[in-house]
């Protein structure tokens, strides 16, 4: 299997570099007018396909046209077939195609239009707008482009914002027909940061990781939540604990002026905040356990002993407002 790949990567160079010739033998032979680079940028196109070559220059012969090297994607008649992977689509977000004949500076506009006339299809007919989008999400800030007052970077995330507006806007109205407009975030995106090097694309994990870190500690709140006593809980609501609540009862259950040491070295007010403590703890249901040091959690853990453990909050409340960068 590796030989015969090999050898459909060699005969696919030999056609890119040699249809040309060929086909300009065919077109002097039928009287078409046409030029080498616009052939061979027509073999490029079409990955030598001979019946859509042919039959775009038997169309364009027909209607007296030349063919003309910047307007390929629109003369083009009877491509091929071709299945692309979603990879395929990735890379031709974050990666220029590579002009290899007459690419000139006075024709900007001519090779935008070309960019929009292979992309746009190229996404559409693809469809699963989710998922290109989720691979840009993962794979955008991976790339090396210059951008040293964070002009690009700013405009790229203003795009993904209104992408996910408009992809909220369809789901909860159900106009499944402005998807159409889902493609032009990827073109857009396209025209900041695509660059001429290779990208190095992943398969999107971090919304897997999100999804699954949520359901984690949505679990354990909602298990914390019918532990605590009825007359705090009836008051208590999840996302109001999330939103509000949690940092103040930290800064409550943290106190800074309560010092470590033995119950007999403390002083009559430090001994009053500690039972205060504890009966706050008791109310809320929480408690104590021995957990491996995190630095990421330093300011809410109790060192132990000398054996790397430290007493962290059983349940963990500090996890749901401290976040690994």
């Amino acid at each position: 299997m590796a030989e015969l790949h090999l050898w459909g990567l060699a005969l696919i160079r030999i056609f890119s570099y040699k249809w040309c010739f060929r086909l300009k033998y065919i077109c002097n032979m039928e009287g078409l007018k046409t030029n080498s680079t616009a052939l061979a940028a027509l073999a490029e196109y079409t990955e030598c396909d001979i019946r859509s070559c042919l039959n775009t220059l038997q169309f364009l012969n027909k209607k007296n046209q030349t063919l003309n090297v910047f307007e390929i994607s629109s003369q083009v008649v009877g491509q091929k077939d071709m299945s692309r992977s979603i990879f395929d689509i990735w890379k031709e977000i974050f990666q220029n195609r590579k002009m290899k004949r007459a690419k000139r500076s006075d024709n900007c506009c001519s090779g935008m239009s070309n960019g929009f006339d292979f992309l746009y299809p190229l996404i559409s007919n693809r469809g699963d707008y989710d998922l290109i989008l989720d691979g840009i999400h993962e794979n955008i800030f991976q790339l090396h482009y210059h951008d040293p007052i964070m002009q690009k970077t700013v405009k790229c995330l203003n795009t993904l914002g209104i992408s996910d507006l408009v992809h909220q806007y369809v789901m909860r109205t159900q106009q499944m027909s402005l998807n159409v407009y889902q493609p032009l975030t990827a073109i857009s995106l396209h025209r900041l940061i695509a660059q001429v090097q290779k990208p190095i694309i992943e398969w999107p994990k971090s919304f897997m990781r999100y999804r699954t870190t949520f359901m984690e500690k949505r679990d354990i709140l909602r298990s914390w939540h019918n532990k605590i006593a009825p007359y705090i809980s009836r008051h208590l609501s999840i996302k109001s604990f999330v939103e509000a609540l949690v940092s103040p009862l930290l800064h409550i259950l943290s106190p800074p002026t309560l010092r470590p040491v033995a119950l007999h070295l403390l002083s009559e007010r430090e001994r009053n905040d500690l039972a205060q403590l504890i009966n706050a703890m008791v109310s809320y249901s929480i408690t104590y356990k021995n957990m491996k040091s995190d630095p990421l959690h330093g300011t809410q853990l109790h060192e132990a002993a000398s054996d790397g453990l430290s007493l962290s909050f059983d349940p963990p409340i500090a996890d749901f407002v401290t976040f690994k960068v």
